[in-house]
């Protein structure tokens, strides 16, 4: 399939430092990361449940995309070595089925009226489309270099995917109804996640290697806007009222609040871990932001910017989704494989005993 060229991407070189900079933010967070660590270790905290999802063991069953369907009945995993995608019976908290997708499969996201389920394969620069009543693939849609994350809004006269293209520095833009590409957008350096405003109007997009976030106008897929963010920006998450933007910076353990009306950043909170991804419950607003090498978890309240020691993870944390009513929170976990599940219940800040988990070792 012919896909349109590619709009709104002005000329520029690749970063000739990327490689290094990349080894010297993956040994300060070594290192910031044991501190940090060392920390929480001392006043870890924990909800009411917690429980383990077993896969199995092994880089192949590492456990990479997470995400909830929106009426609640299933979580979606993808296992990137072993090319499946996990169905996870929300209310038993089991595998009830698994879908061979290809090897290279990462990014999952789940149609507004949960029909349909789209995954991007990084090893075929595809995005397959999956039939939720099924657990079928009906359609798999070509797409640029390195598809990362994917996101979706629908509305009554059809939807679109938003499809981050890593190494091409462009966005897809698929047509639900058609599954078609109807526009390629170039945004910054380096992208990995995206978040569509809960109108629909607006897509937002980091850019790892520019320390920036791309501002989409999907009425007319271009780039109105780029922000300035903190250094490595690895994911983006919108607040359930679309008000606020919240991206983690994973070299300055820190979150970025931007104002989506001025599209500003507002407020730079210190968020004490190297947050890999962040979720936003859509009943509460509250933020969960995942650590790599610290193998944590912490709250953020948007509304007061507070930041709040939460939960560790027996493994390296790499991705996580939250159920609709905000009750359970999914977390994925790099090399090793498991989904854990946690009981987020109750209102923010209302954590369980202090001290009922050791930092593992």
């Amino acid at each position: 399939m012919q896909h349109p060229t590619i709009v709104n991407s002005p000329p520029r070189a690749r970063r000739p430092e990327a490689e290094p900079r990349t080894r010297r933010r993956r040994a300060a967070g070594a290192v910031a990361g044991l501190a940090t660590g060392l920390m929480l270790a001392t006043t870890p905290s924990a909800y009411a449940d917690t429980e383990t999802i077993d896969v199995g063991s092994g880089d192949s069953r590492s456990t990479f995309g997470v995400a909830v369907s929106p009426d609640g009945a299933r979580a979606y995993v993808t296992l990137t070595g072993d090319g499946k995608v996990l169905v996870i019976d929300a209310a038993s908290h089991t595998v009830a089925d698994t879908i061979d997708v290809g090897k290279g499969v990462h990014g999952v996201a789940v149609s507004p009226d949960s029909s349909r389920v789209y995954v991007t394969n990084r090893g075929e620069d595809t995005v397959l489309v999956i039939d939720a009543a099924t657990n079928k693939v009906t359609d798999t849609i070509s797409v640029g270099d390195m598809p990362m994350k994917v996101a979706v809004y629908d509305t009554a006269a059809g939807g679109r995917a938003y499809v981050v293209n890593r190494d091409d520095d462009s966005v897809s833009v698929i047509d639900t109804p058609t599954n078609e590409v109807v526009a390629t957008i170039g945004v910054g350096d380096f992208p990995t996640n995206v978040a569509i405003t809960p109108n629909g109007k607006f897509v937002y997009v980091n850019n790892q290697w520019d320390d920036t976030v791309s501002v989409i106008d999907a009425a007319t897929n271009e780039v109105t806007d780029t922000i300035d963010v903190g250094r490595t920006p690895t994911d983006v998450a919108i607040t359930p009222d679309g008000a606020k933007v919240l991206v983690t910076s994973f070299e300055d353990y820190a979150v970025s609040v931007i104002d989506t009306a001025s599209n500003e950043v507002v407020k730079t909170v210190d968020a004490g871990i190297d947050g890999i991804s962040l979720a936003v419950s859509p009943e509460d607003g509250r933020a969960y932001i995942v650590g790599s090498f610290e193998r944590g978890v912490k709250e953020f309240d948007p509304g007061t910017y507070e930041v709040s020691n939460a939960f560790v993870l027996p493994n390296w944390g790499y991705d996580v989704a939250i159920s609709p009513d905000g009750s359970h929170g999914y977390f994925t976990k790099d090399y090793g494989g498991g989904v854990t599940v946690r009981d987020l219940g109750g209102a923010f800040g209302s954590l369980g005993s202090s001290g009922s988990l050791a930092w593992p070792s």
